[in-house]
């Protein structure tokens, strides 16, 4: 089993501190993270609305640290396609302050587990 069912190589665009938003592979999200959201998530996810958000429980195993409950870390459907929505704030500015910044190249990889949470960590590019 792979423990990593997200997979996504961040681009040069989206290592700048000016990405907003990070694209995330479609497929995967609707095979491994959508069934993990609440009914609820999942029917904002369905809906008809333009743009659909919804908090996501996020764990970075790398620098140990949780954005459970918070709003600032959402995932977001928009045109058919999933983003993590406000991606430097949270995760890019977090990761840079504790001396782990994330450049092009890189993986970023995530898994729901037991906890509840979705867990992230990013791996080095070659």
């Amino acid at each position: 089993m792979n423990l990593w069912q997200v997979k996504k190589q961040i681009t040069l665009d989206e290592a700048l501190p000016t990405m907003v938003d990070l694209l995330l592979p479609k497929q995967q999200v609707e095979e491994h993270i959508i069934p993990h959201l609440s009914a609820q998530s999942r029917d904002i996810l369905r809906s008809r609305r333009r743009t659909k958000k919804v908090d996501i429980p996020v764990y970075d195993d790398d620098i140990g640290e949780g954005f459970e409950g918070s709003t600032e870390l959402e995932l977001e459907k928009s045109g058919g396609e999933y983003f993590l929505a406000n991606w430097t704030h949270v995760i890019m500015r977090r990761r840079a302050m504790r001396g782990r910044q994330i450049q092009a190249g890189d993986y970023l990889v995530m898994n729901f587990r037991s906890d509840g949470k979705f867990h992230i960590s990013i791996e080095k590019g070659f």
